[in-house]
């Protein structure tokens, strides 16, 4: 289920971004400056600033740290046409796609969960946050989601590779369907299908796109040595059905 639409998450996003994001919470980056551009290709650029602060937002009131960036995206024109919070920069991340339906996306993290799409050319957007992983939800009901932090897109088969991990777990991939952008896509981690997945392999690492399928690789405990695959377009297909 997505949470992003319901009054609960927004109201919580709301309360937070109203104390973070003050002119007092600013904070260096790791580059040592207040603020940074990043560069995405073909013009587009995205500007961003960290935050963080202790706010009373527990389940009793009690104070959390919260390190979050506002960004700002400008145009080829360098006009600013798009801005955004993330409310948990661990591991953010940004990236621009040219999708085979002919639209350019922005993908990025809104929160340590989720992630939100944004179809340049119309400035039409898609936000996902998991609601098992509700910042408002009991400690027993709380269930971890697999945390985003980057992603490579295969426009031949119009999946998605997302580079990423569970909270204090080794990186894995997670593959989803990403024919329709803006739309809600149940995603699959690699990790829970390939033999011996969490139990033998540390941190997946992607090794990108190929005509056979996706390739990866990984640090094998019980051989010692380094084992690399290619997993058909196919057998992702299956997984996801």
């Amino acid at each position: 289920m997505n949470l992003w639409e319901t009054r609960q998450y927004q109201g919580y996003r709301e309360s937070v971004i109203r104390q973070l994001f003050q002119p007092e919470n600013r904070r260096s980056l790791s580059s040592g400056k207040k603020g940074q551009i990043n560069l995405l290709g073909e013009g587009w650029q995205e500007e961003v600033q960290s935050f963080e602060a202790e706010l009373p937002m527990g389940p009793q009131g009690q104070s959390l740290n919260f390190h979050g960036t506002w960004h700002q995206l400008t145009n080829e024109q360098g006009q600013p046409v798009y801005h955004w919070y993330n409310l948990d920069d661990d591991s953010e991340f940004c990236q621009r796609i040219q999708h085979s339906n002919g639209h350019t996306y922005l993908i990025f993290r809104e929160d340590l969960y989720g992630y939100g799409v944004l179809e340049l050319d119309t400035l039409r957007e898609f936000h996902f946050f998991p609601a098992e992983s509700s910042p408002l939800a009991s400690p027993d009901r709380f269930r971890e989601s697999f945390i985003w932090t980057g992603v490579d897109y295969d426009p031949d088969s119009n999946l998605l590779a997302v580079i990423g991990c569970y909270w204090a777990a080794p990186f894995s991939i997670a593959v989803l369907d990403f024919s329709h952008p803006m739309e809600e896509r149940r995603w699959v981690d690699l990790s829970d299908y390939v033999e011996g997945g969490y139990d033998v392999y540390d941190d997946l690492t992607l090794e990108g796109w190929t005509e056979e399928g996706l390739g990866w690789m990984a640090y094998n405990y019980e051989t010692e040595e380094t084992d690399r695959q290619v997993i058909p377009h196919k057998q992702l297909r299956e997984w996801l059905e």
